[in-house]
């Protein structure tokens, strides 16, 4: 499932407009912006139908996920946007992190924690806003609010494209310690500048010495660190008696 996806879920008074993106979504905020609220709606709808009471409306199915069967339960969600509470501690595990993996569904997290396990984009974590409230019936203690989705952190698309021009030179190419760390990044980075991306792999280098050594040097190598280490301690003790003016036969 690709693209962009609208969910309404609606009651009495409240109504929530949500738009997601990417796979994996956040939504947070303080308490009493509606984020339990939202969870209970769509939980009710999909259990109780049109008696909840609650309307729902998307171009693909919506699901909540929770429970300790929460696996077998995911394992028959396909093409849907699933939607979990912070109250779930199995979402920030590794096993989650796997199920989400190659899965044709949508996540929402409605969690203030962060998921380590999870890759998910900076732009996706989501808040509540209340847009506007309306008057029912005339009465003013009878409102109905109106949320909808927007990132929260609102200036990381200026930082991260945009040119601050702050003085850095372009470099004639970026060398990175391995092909798994950090790899991703600057090998977009580096393709975004045009210039050549290198990494080379870690190796211990006395493994890498000694591997290279025939048999009778490596024994002769090991010899003469063994005589240099008894020779750099038998120098400290003697620093040792000078300062402390011991006996020899203490130390």
């Amino acid at each position: 499932m690709k693209g962009s996806h609208t969910v309404v879920v609606e009651r009495a008074k409240v109504k929530y407009t949500l738009t997601f993106k990417r796979n994996i979504s956040f939504i947070r905020g303080n308490s009493g912006t509606g984020k339990t609220t939202l969870i209970s709606m769509i939980r009710d709808h999909n259990d109780r139908g049109p008696e909840s009471g609650v309307t729902l409306s998307c171009d693909v199915p919506c699901e909540t996920l929770s429970g300790r069967r929460w696996e077998r339960e995911l394992s028959i969600i396909e093409d849907s946007i699933v939607f979990l509470d912070e109250g779930n501690e199995f979402i920030y595990s590794k096993d989650f992190a796997k199920a989400v993996n190659g899965s044709s569904n949508y996540y929402v997290l409605i969690s203030r924690r962060d998921a380590n396990e999870l890759p998910y984009s900076v732009d996706e974590i989501l808040k509540l806003v209340n847009t506007t409230s309306k008057t029912i019936n005339g009465r003013k203690s009878d409102r109905r609010f109106y949320s909808v989705t927007k990132p929260l952190y609102d200036h990381t698309a200026s930082m991260l494209y945009q040119d601050l021009n702050v003085g850095f030179e372009v470099p004639d190419a970026v060398v990175v310690e391995d092909s798994k760390s950090g790899y991703q990044f600057y090998d977009a980075l580096c393709n975004r500048l045009r210039i050549p991306l290198l990494y080379r792999h870690r190796r211990s280098k006395s493994k890498a010495d000694n591997s290279r050594m025939p048999r009778a040097k490596r024994s002769c190598h090991w010899r003469r660190r063994s005589v240099w280490s008894l020779h750099r301690k038998g120098a400290r003790t003697a620093r040792l008696q000078e300062r402390s003016l011991v006996p020899p036969g203490i130390i």
